[in-house]
């Protein structure tokens, strides 16, 4: 995660991650056999980094909505998961098996978030979430062109107000169904 972050998709080799992690490269291909398999897990942690609280904490309860809301924020870190994702999109352009996993990746999370959004907010259409990803990923490419300060202050004003909207809609839909949240 930290060449990730630091220098980005194309440095993110089989061979940096040996060297950062001190071990054989031999041995980190046991483990991960391809360039591919490393890149999948690191999008695994990643994404698990950040959805494990919202999804853990809302279903316990233990997220208030102006909680879950910061959580859909994006700051600095995703500057380095949106680089990895964007790479593993052009990479499926070259190998389907990639889009294959890529889309069962983004629908699992997108559910995942789902079942959060609906645990803190109230029920909420999939299609919101589809949505606000789509958002989500827009918003960080847009700030990536830039990466300053002001760009990132940019994304998280765009997508509080994208969050914003799925609540609202959300809270009237409930309303109108008899349903509190």
């Amino acid at each position: 995660m930290e060449i990730l972050h630091a220098e980005g998709f194309s440095a993110l080799t089989q061979n940096a991650v040996a060297l950062r992690a001190g071990v054989r490269q031999s041995h980190l291909t046991y483990y991960f056999p391809t360039r591919l398999d490393l890149l999948r897990n690191v999008a695994q942690y990643g994404c698990a980094q950040v959805i494990d609280p919202i999804t853990e904490g809302s279903e316990r309860g233990h997220v208030t909505r102006s909680q879950f809301r910061e959580f859909l924020v994006p700051n600095e870190m995703d500057r380095g998961w949106i680089r990895l994702f964007t790479g593993l999109m052009i990479a499926a352009e070259e190998d389907p098996s990639i889009r294959v996993w890529l889309s069962e990746f983004t629908e699992s999370n997108n559910k995942r978030l789902h079942a959060a959004f609906c645990a803190v907010i109230g029920e909420v259409p999939i299609d919101a979430i589809r949505m606000l990803h789509a958002c989500f990923i827009g918003v960080m490419h847009v700030e990536m062109q830039l990466g300053n300060e002001q760009s990132l202050r940019q994304a998280q004003t765009t997508m509080k107000r994208a969050v914003d909207q799925v609540i609202e809609q959300a809270a009237s839909s409930n309303r109108a169904r008899g349903v509190r949240k």
